[in-house]
């Protein structure tokens, strides 16, 4: 355990999202993750991740939850791409399932 790291401090994984979309000017940044604090960073989506564990609280509430990297993988060669977004301050996950071929078009 690093102190001197963000995700040391409480809100650190939304302080580590912001530092990344300003280096790198990413537009959206989806989190990953198997935690409440994973679900709750201020992230653009989030995927709930049950490969080493499944939270109730995670699988529940997770726009979209899944248990091995291969069920996204699959996903995404499938063809398809989920649009995943938080609508309000309450951190209410709403899920869009929209074709890359209309993402394209747009």
């Amino acid at each position: 355990f690093d102190e001197n790291e963000m995700t040391s401090d409480s809100g650190g994984k939304g302080h580590v999202i912001e530092y990344l979309k300003n280096k790198y000017n990413y537009k959206r940044l989806i989190m990953i993750g198997d935690g409440a604090t994973d679900m709750e960073a201020n992230s653009d989506g989030f995927i709930g991740f049950g490969g080493n564990i499944v939270r109730e609280k995670v699988r529940d509430n997770a726009p979209w939850f899944v248990n091995s990297f291969y069920q996204l993988i699959d996903e995404l060669q499938n063809n398809t791409i989920d649009s995943i977004s938080q609508t309000n301050s309450h951190h209410q996950h709403v899920t869009t399932r929209r074709y890359s071929t209309e993402i394209q078009a747009n």
